[in-house]
């Protein structure tokens, strides 16, 4: 079974993913941690629950949704 991923919308990006200042990284790194993460890593699946919260702090992400057809099918 294949399973084709739809990327997000570019134009919601801005203000799903904005950009912070590095004051506003530094206010929130002491409740943090630094996690490194390879291509190919799956950081949440549609359905979890309680979802930390992520700041990219240098290279790209990727989010995809499973295609409704896909889901389908299986």
């Amino acid at each position: 079974m294949s399973t084709q991923l739809i990327p997000l919308s570019a134009d919601i990006r801005g203000e799903a993913f904005p950009v912070l200042t590095a004051e506003q990284i530094s206010r929130i790194r002491p409740l943090s941690r630094v996690r490194n993460v390879k291509v190919g890593d799956i950081l949440f699946e549609p359905g979890d629950s309680d979802l930390p919260f992520f700041v990219l702090l240098s290279g790209s992400m990727e989010i995809v949704h499973p295609a409704s057809t896909a889901r389908a099918s299986s």
